[in-house]
């Protein structure tokens, strides 16, 4: 059976958990390293979907810049 993923067994314990440590939905997909789309599914189906949670503003996430010096030759 190449190509085939095993099956993890998520309950509503660990999604509360990563929901609970991390600063966004996104990043709680990360963490359990779930796609975002079955995090959310599994989120809906232990009714864990919550807006509040989503953080669309990024506030309170670390964003990486790229900083670019000028230099005059």
């Amino acid at each position: 059976m190449r190509g085939r993923k095993l099956k993890r067994l998520i309950n509503k314990r660990v999604l509360e958990h990563s929901i609970q440590n991390c600063n966004s939905m996104s990043e709680s997909s990360r963490y359990l390293d779930l796609s975002y789309n079955t995090f959310k599914k599994y989120c809906k189906r232990y009714d864990l979907w919550i807006e509040e949670n989503i953080n669309q503003s990024g506030k309170g996430i670390k964003k990486s810049r790229v900083i670019k010096s000028i230099e005059d030759d």
